[in-house]
């Protein structure tokens, strides 16, 4: 009704400030119309342009920083960093490097085909030099522990929608049960031929934390994105 309102004025402006809830709600549909700006800042080390993700924060989990299990934050806190998605130049949670990426960086739209009226802007508590990490990750580690223990996705509704500034997306974020993966898994067993296989792939992703080690998995392609689990 407001905005349908500010029509009757020749010169109105419409600014519209808040965090999102559910992805498609009312903020992050106006979000998504203008040409979503999002804050990009350049590596002091190779000067790649990136925007400030959540998923470049890492931190270790060794016999320091979990013994037993559990976490032991102030040894946590000491891990903390923000590792560049191109050198891999890590960027300590200090003063100093803090205000660097306030000091070196700009919106970025990403919306190319939106209405010039239209400009939208979002940025994550990542940003601001006076939250520590520390407490956006410490915030996270219970968001989760409430998921798998307890079942309680409010945390990280909280954490996802107002210290992210990103809409809730069940998908992404939600820790599933057993019972999501069975109605998955499909009719076969490993070694069992099949002859709709055209070609084969083994993807590995190399982790450093607690010790090197490796994920990986071996999955077979046929016609059609048709594709099983070898191992």
């Amino acid at each position: 009704m407001l905005l349908k309102r500010t029509r009757s004025f020749w010169n109105s402006r419409r600014f519209l400030i808040s965090t999102p809830g559910t992805k498609g709600d009312a903020m992050d549909t106006a979000y998504r119309a203008g040409d979503q700006r999002v804050w990009n800042f350049e590596c002091p080390a190779c000067g790649q342009l990136q925007p400030l993700k959540f998923e470049q924060l890492k931190w270790d989990s060794n016999d320091m920083t979990k013994p037993e299990g559990k976490w032991r934050f102030d040894a946590l806190a000491e891990t903390i960093r923000f590792e560049c998605a191109g050198c891999g130049h890590r960027i300590k949670d200090t003063p100093v490097d803090r205000r660097w990426i306030e000091n070196h960086g700009r919106f970025v739209p990403q919306n190319p085909n939106a209405p010039r009226s239209r400009v939208s802007y979002t940025w994550n508590a990542l940003l601001p030099h006076w939250i520590e990490w520390r407490s956006i990750v410490e915030e996270f580690l219970a968001a989760v522990d409430a998921m798998r223990v307890g079942g309680d996705i409010e945390p990280m509704f909280t954490f996802v929608t107002e210290t992210l500034g990103e809409p809730w997306d069940l998908d992404r974020w939600m820790v599933t049960g057993d019972d999501y993966l069975l109605e998955r898994k499909g009719d076969y067993d490993f070694g069992d031929p099949w002859p709709l296989e055209q070609t084969r792939f083994l993807a590995a992703d190399r982790q450093a934390r607690g010790g090197e080690h490796y994920f990986w998995v071996a999955r077979a392609f046929g016609p059609g994105a048709a594709s099983r689990l070898l191992a």
